[in-house]
């Protein structure tokens, strides 16, 4: 068994016993039989300099089972695969603990390594001028979110690539990327003035398009149908006024014989059907063309059509029918 090892199994049983938490006595057998697994387990990786997979084993172990001893072995992975900050960090906060449990041998111990390792920890400082600090401004560090109280401070960093993403509501996110590559640095990252998100185009324009297209259509039918209609009555008009020649020929002095009655009644009511077709047919006619003229337009339709300033449509009635007329201004 190598020094680490040793020093770090002697500080979890010396810190363990000492602790007074009543949480960490009521903790289950099976939480601490789990925590121990991944310490043992944590320290053969670490002999192996296998330091990736090591360290998370330590990390998880302290949290199933805070311990001191634990996680000054975690600081000793952190410093070994040259997490400097982390290791800084994770130093100070095993002398707290070792503090609070009255071990003053490990307080010691752990504080001089954190003083060890103070000159070598590098440093990153997040600036946000007045201008970008806007509402609702969030700024991410390597997925972790930086309070506002942290602008501005030079925060303890880790050696590597780190990513900064910066966002707010109605702005267009951006990210900044910066490296260490050697400790005892300090950088620092201005935050920009966000571009405001670029206004999404209006679609009302062309929504009038589809819905003018199907109320053309129908007005194309209505019209249609009117134009039956005054083609009906035009043919009773006709017919109606057949009739009343053939019936003139039968009557004489206002006297009419069988015929010329019969010749009458059905001119007569020839007549009134074509009135009836003629006023049905010219009014959906009237109505299918308001429909067509009415109908909205898309943007392109508005550009090429030339307006329509007026426009009249109506019936006339004529002895035995009616006329269909139309006059538009454009």
């Amino acid at each position: 068994m190598n020094r680490l090892h040793v020093n770090a199994l002697a500080l979890a049983l010396a810190c363990a016993a000492a602790a007074t938490a009543p949480d960490a006595h009521a903790q289950e057998a099976t939480t601490t039989g789990t925590a121990t697994v991944l310490f043992d387990q944590a320290v053969a990786l670490m002999e192996r300099g296998n330091f990736a997979e090591a360290c998370p084993k330590f990390a998880r172990s302290n949290e199933l089972a805070p311990n001191g001893g634990t996680l000054f072995a975690l600081a000793e992975c952190y410093e070994r695969s040259g997490k400097v900050a982390s290791a800084w960090v994770t130093y100070k906060e095993a002398a707290i603990r070792a503090n609070a449990a009255k071990r003053a041998d490990a307080e010691k111990k752990a504080t001089e390594s954190a003083d060890r390792l103070a000159a070598s920890v590098s440093k990153l400082v997040i600036q946000v001028p007045p201008s970008a600090a806007i509402e609702g401004l969030a700024i991410e560090l390597d997925g972790r979110a930086v309070a506002r109280a942290e602008w501005g401070v030079a925060t303890p960093i880790d050696p590597g690539p780190h990513k900064i993403q910066i966002s707010a509501p109605g702005r267009i996110s951006t990210t900044r990327d910066v490296a260490f590559d050697r400790v005892a640095a300090q950088k620092e990252v201005t935050v920009p003035d966000l571009e405001a998100q670029p206004a999404a185009p209006a679609a009302a324009a062309d929504e009038g398009a589809p819905r003018g297209n199907g109320q053309r259509i129908a007005g194309f039918v209505v019209g249609g149908v009117g134009l039956v209609g005054l083609a009906l009555g035009t043919v009773f008009g006709l017919s109606a006024s057949s009739k009343n020649d053939d019936a003139a020929g039968h009557c004489r002095d206002n006297l009419c014989d069988s015929e010329g009655i019969r010749l009458d009644k059905d001119g007569r009511d020839a007549a009134t059907i074509s009135t009836i077709a003629f006023i049905a047919g010219g009014t959906l006619a009237v109505g299918g063309l308001v429909l067509v003229l009415t109908a909205p337009r898309g943007r392109d339709e508005k550009k090429d059509a030339a307006p329509v300033q007026t426009g009249a449509l109506g019936v006339r009635g004529t002895p035995g029918g009616a006329t269909l007329t139309f006059g538009a201004t454009f």
